[in-house]
């Protein structure tokens, strides 16, 4: 069964740490167990559908921490290779210097 979107809204709001700690304490172990939310004019959802839903955001969560890994990698790559770049300019004005001042 599909969220509610108010149900949506309202863990959206809880955010994932205070979502499994709902979950913790809520009464009834099985998937199908309803999770008292506690919100006027809407049905109570299960256990497992709010267990999907944390399941969605975890894999969120890891596809942004994935996406900045792979940006952080490319910015040492750049970084590495603006210091060799850096380097050799470095060295070759001091060549340079060195082959032109004359004795």
């Amino acid at each position: 069964m599909a969220l509610d979107p108010r149900i949506r809204v309202e863990l959206e709001r809880l955010g994932p740490g205070n979502v499994r700690e709902l979950l913790r304490t809520a009464v009834g172990s099985g998937r199908s167990a309803p999770v008292a939310m506690q919100l006027p004019a809407v049905p109570d959802p299960t256990r497992s559908d709010i267990e999907d839903w944390l399941r969605a955001k975890e894999r969120e969560t890891e596809r942004g921490i994935g996406a900045a890994l792979t940006w952080a990698r490319i910015a040492a790559v750049a970084a590495i290779i603006g210091v060799i770049v850096t380097a050799l300019v470095g060295i070759a004005g001091i060549v340079v210097t060195l082959y032109t001042s004359g004795p």
